[in-house]
Order: C-alpha cells, then structure tokens, then sequence
C-alpha cells in the first residue's frame, strides 16, 4: 500500500517523494471553524506537556474529519491573540487556569501523530480531504519543520 500511496502523492506534489529533503521533519496542522473549540474541551494539562510519537494512526471514529487523528497536542498549534501568535502546546503554561484562557480563544491547529516523514504527513493529511469540502473554513497543510 505504501509503493501506491507513494506514487500518488509523487502525483500530487509534481515530483518524487525521494526529491524531498530526507532530514526534515514533516507534520500536518489542520484548521476549522467547527472542530477547533470542541477539542480544546477536552484537552488537559498531561496531553499538553507529552509529545505524541509514532507512525500516524487512525482513532476509529465512524466520521471522516480530524475525530479519526490520534492527537499531539504537544505539537499542536495555538493561537494566542487577535494577532495571530502562535505556541506549540508543548510551549504553553500548564494549569487548569490556563487551559481555561486557552478554550476562550478558541484557535487552535491541531497536529496529528505522524513518524516525521512526508509520506506519512501526506497519508494523514488524506483522512481529512474529503471532509474540508463541506461548508466552514477549513484547512489542512503539510509543512518541513524548521530544523
């Protein structure tokens, strides 16, 4: 399955996966309107604070859409103010009082469980395609972390 996949992302990104920087870390960071405040009720201080490593999986939820992620919110990003700055959640204060702040502005771009590859950040930025086409703003990007 991975040669298929490998193949058709090749098609997606106008060249061979082998032609991307093979030391950069990729991830995916997803955005919308909808889901962004429903999971920061439901985030804690622990999930914050523990990176989520691993080859990216798939949590079982009968939707198409970010519920199927496995989570880093270590690596997840939020957005902090009207002026757009953003912190991994690895970077945030901890505390109750905090997470509370945080679920007022409700902006966060979640990052799921990827091994770091671009393969892998395109086969998991594939579970949530097909759900960006309904109605709202939603985003989702692959990006090279900066070393």
């Amino acid at each position: 399955m991975s040669t298929s996949l490998s193949h058709v992302f090749e098609l997606l990104l106008g060249r061979p996966l082998g032609e991307f920087d093979p030391a950069a870390t990729y991830a995916v960071f997803h955005h919308d309107d909808e889901t962004a405040g429903d999971a920061l009720d439901d985030i804690t201080p622990d999930q914050l604070a523990t990176p989520v490593a691993g080859r990216s999986g798939d949590s079982g939820d009968d939707r198409l859409g970010p519920e199927r992620w496995i989570p880093d919110y270590a690596g997840s990003l939020f957005v902090l103010d009207a002026a757009g700055t953003v912190a991994p959640g690895r970077d945030l204060p901890l505390g109750a009082a905090h997470i509370e702040n945080y679920r007022q502005y409700p902006r966060l771009l979640p990052r799921p469980r990827t091994d770091g590859t671009l393969l892998d950040a395109m086969r998991a930025a594939t579970v949530i395609a097909g759900w960006e086409f309904g109605e709202g703003q939603a985003a989702t990007v692959v990006v090279a972390l900066p070393r």
